[in-house]
């Protein structure tokens, strides 16, 4: 490295101890060479060190001075404009790192790594099929270029090719078998593509070459969960969580099987490693709340739907949930409140709605719980419970008609619930046709006692 100046500044920095100095030593020296009183000589060696270390150090733009110094020495070198390209990239100057490297390509056309570069660059600022293009032309150049077969894979699957992606990341793993990264692109792909059994399979065989990789084991796991193989899942994400304790994303998962599974004990401890890792994790609160809630624990989950609600006022979950406990306390109009909150974060939840109009019903809202009734139904139209419901409720405000229509959609859906036959048989009762009544409530204790062997005549 040649001396710009007898400074001692620059003496002290040369080829023997450069390397012993500290980063910020680094820095202060190579600053030091853009001031005014120490212009940077033509020694673009010197630059593109500069320019590498800083890059080194994720310091992009401190490095770009450094790369137009070198442009401007040496136009006609592809190193300046190179570099300047991977500075613009990883600042995600898209624009202006393809402007840059198209004129290296135009000094070196058949350069692979600038096509390469240039093409991630394209499908980082979503052109995809720019950069398909540009990994193509690598191929022409060099067939069995893993690298631009690889990002070609990444360029097709964003387009959402998946079919091509998958052809093109298995003629990687015919050559390579052991490349992990292309097993998990190619195990994505399946994923994406909807052939899940395929996608299980890459990400066995990803754990046959490393099974110390978490990320695999989550993947495979997911896949399982999809299959409905809650309990190969589960051992996958333990899987996870053994090889590294702070996967949160894993702990999440076991959390949610074990609470759809009943396994109060293990969703608990799951979910509170998750927020070992994330305290502010509303998700994981709420999951919580919700164990403690299926225990008929409502005070313990309140408390922990309001941490949800505390960390997201937007947490969906945490209100309907805490609407859930209110509602089981008997604490009606902070239940209602909640479910408030709640309809207007989702408005297309039929079951919200549901537990709306109920707590509006046991409020005497009669007004309101129509609504709300009418407002299920909307969403789904094949719960025999709300149209029960809601032909109580058209029954206590003398609506018998249309209670009757409610009370026989029920019955239509699902013919075996007692409580239907005799609403209805109240309503015939009201209207005086006794014969009608007495059919009624001796179908429904036949349902009511005998659910096994009755066959209800619609």
């Amino acid at each position: 490295m040649p001396n710009f100046t007898s400074d001692n500044m620059y003496d002290e920095f040369d080829n023997d101890n450069f390397q012993e100095k500290s980063n910020s030593q680094k820095i202060a020296y190579y600053n030091s060479l853009l001031s005014s009183e120490n212009q940077l000589s033509t020694d673009t060696e010197l630059l593109e060190e500069a320019i590498q270390f800083y890059i080194d150090q994720h310091l992009f733009e401190e490095a770009l001075p450094f790369a137009q110094q070198l442009i401007t020495y040496s136009p006609y070198s592809t190193e300046g404009w190179v570099y300047q390209g991977i500075i613009f990239n990883n600042t995600m100057q898209y624009s202006e790192a393809i402007e840059s490297y198209t004129k290296a390509l135009a000094l070196n056309p058949y350069d692979v790594a600038i096509h390469i570069n240039l093409g991630i660059t394209f499908d980082n600022a979503n052109q995809s099929e720019n950069a398909i293009e540009q990994f193509n032309e690598v191929l022409l150049l060099d067939s069995e270029n893993e690298e631009a077969l690889y990002n070609k894979a990444i360029a097709l699957e964003k387009a959402g090719r998946y079919n091509e992606a998958i052809e093109t990341l298995s003629t990687i793993i015919t050559k390579n078998p052991q490349n992990i990264e292309t097993l998990i692109e190619l195990g994505f792909c399946y994923e994406s593509n909807n052939e899940i059994q395929k996608a299980l399979e890459c990400y066995n065989k990803g754990t046959t070459i490393e099974p110390y990789n978490a990320a695999l084991w989550y993947n495979r796991g997911l896949m399982l969960q999809k299959l409905e193989n809650d309990t190969e899942a589960l051992a996958s994400y333990d899987m996870a969580t053994t090889v590294d304790n702070d996967f949160y994303e894993a702990w999440y998962a076991k959390g949610e099987i074990s609470l759809f599974t009943n396994n109060f004990n293990e969703a608990l401890e799951s979910f509170t490693q998750v927020l070992r890792l994330q305290p502010h994790n509303a998700f994981a609160w709420s999951n919580i709340g919700r164990v403690y809630e299926k225990q008929e624990l409502y005070e313990e989950a309140i408390s922990c739907f309001t941490e949800a609600i505390l960390c997201d006022k937007n947490c969906f979950d945490a209100y309907y949930g805490r609407g859930v406990c209110y509602y089981n306390l008997n604490v009606l109009e902070e239940s209602l409140k909640n479910y408030k909150v709640a309809v207007v974060l989702d408005e297309k939840d039929a079951e919200l709605w549901f537990a709306k109009a109920d707590v509006e019903y046991s409020l005497h809202y009669y007004e309101e719980s129509l609504k709300s009734y009418k407002t299920s139904l909307l969403l789904d139209q094949k719960n025999y419970e709300v149209w029960y419901n809601y032909g109580n409720l058209l029954y206590t405000i003398q609506m018998f008609h249309e209670a009757s229509h409610a009370f026989q959609e029920s019955m239509s859906i699902f013919p075996y619930k007692s409580e239907v036959y005799f609403g209805l048989g109240k309503i015939f009762f009201k209207k005086k046709m006794f014969a009608k009544t007495i059919k009624a409530f001796w179908i429904g204790m036949l349902v009511q006692y005998f659910p096994a062997f009755i066959n209800v005549k619609k």
